[in-house]
């Protein structure tokens, strides 16, 4: 059975010494290279701000890297904006894709966040999921090769 995780977070890469960019840069690599391994699928947006991530695949490891994530500082205040099993995945083409935030974007994970946490299950959160999935059906003008 397939299983997928949405969730939010405020993003704490400019808390670091190290470049964001190249923080960035490592979480996508490592994403990517252990995802492939656990046969997860999913997305990334990212803004300077914030991430929403999509992450679909097995149940009990989905539910494990979501707790590995829950343990990074690189993040802080994490919500799940929805989580079920699911009949087919709708990231299955990428082990990770990464998505920066056009404006539509930018302001979906805005809105979001000014309403968490009572919006989990919302208008908002199902804004940004819609946008998150227009965006890889859309041409990659909207994403990064970070």
């Amino acid at each position: 059975m397939l299983y997928r995780l949405a969730y939010f977070s405020h993003a704490r890469l400019s808390d670091s010494d190290t470049n964001p960019q190249d923080q960035l840069r490592q979480i996508l690599l490592t994403a990517r290279r252990n995802n492939a391994e656990r046969h997860i699928t999913g997305a990334l947006l990212s803004t300077d701000r914030y991430f929403a991530q999509v992450l679909e695949g097995e149940e009990d490891r989905v539910k494990a890297l979501y707790q590995q994530i829950c343990r990074d500082p690189r993040h802080e205040r994490l919500t799940i904006l929805s989580a079920g099993e699911i009949a087919e995945r709708q990231f299955g083409r990428w082990s990770m894709r990464h998505l920066t935030g056009d404006a539509s974007a930018r302001d979906a994970i805005s809105q979001l966040a000014m309403h968490l946490p009572q919006t989990s299950d919302g208008q908002a959160a199902r804004s940004l999921l819609a946008t998150m999935a227009d965006m890889v059906t859309s041409p990659p003008l909207s994403e990064t090769h970070v």
